[in-house]
């Protein structure tokens, strides 16, 4: 949604993003450390994707970098940057652990994770048809997380909502065209390209 707004004003999604957080110089920090850490400005033809997010009281600002295959419709996030606000952290390798974690399920859940139910019944059975994301698809993740004077919000799963958006937004970067349904199954890929 965020994104066909930006669209219909003719504005990039960074700069948009940056306009409605305006008064959140919190949330600004974030999408302003995201964009420099995946060269957001400079991005040339890299199909990058850009999303925001709340946790409860915690958020998170994310950019997918992804490849698409045209031929089977498979999206294969090549990199992903994330910078979070949580508050003071106590814990942070356990914190950064969390978050990468989250990231991760969230592709997961974008990408592969599906239950189809036939006849009233659950079809998949467990993990060889019911695919969960594969380690040697797992792309480099960097994370920032940002330090600042203020109660600890929570960590929990702020790696995972802005995760999707992100993907589907570098698809539309790369193809113009959305995704709107999860998972991005090669079905669907191949369907909204149109092969």
């Amino acid at each position: 949604l965020f994104e066909d707004l930006a669209e219909a004003l003719q504005m990039d999604p960074l700069e948009f993003r940056l306009d409605l957080v305006e008064e959140n110089p919190r949330g600004r920090y974030l999408l302003e450390t995201v964009a420099e850490m995946s060269g957001w400005r400079d991005r040339g033809d890299r199909a990058l994707g850009l999303s925001f997010a709340g946790y409860s009281s915690s958020m998170a600002a994310g950019v997918a970098e992804i490849e698409v295959d045209d031929r089977n419709g498979e999206i294969l996030v090549t990199h992903f940057w994330a910078a979070i606000d949580a508050g003071r952290i106590i814990s942070p390798d356990n914190a950064h652990n969390q978050i990468e974690g989250g990231i991760i399920f969230g592709m997961s859940s974008a990408l592969t994770e599906r239950i189809d139910i036939e006849e009233g019944q659950v079809v998949q059975v467990n993990f060889y048809d019911y695919e969960v994301l594969r380690a040697d698809r797992v792309p480099p993740i960097d994370i920032h997380i940002a330090t600042v004077d203020a109660p600890p919000t929570g960590v929990g799963e702020v790696g995972t909502p802005m995760v999707s958006a992100s993907i589907a937004n570098a698809f539309y970067a790369a193809r113009g065209r959305r995704l709107r349904h999860k998972p991005f199954t090669r079905e669907r890929v191949r369907s909204a390209i149109g092969s």
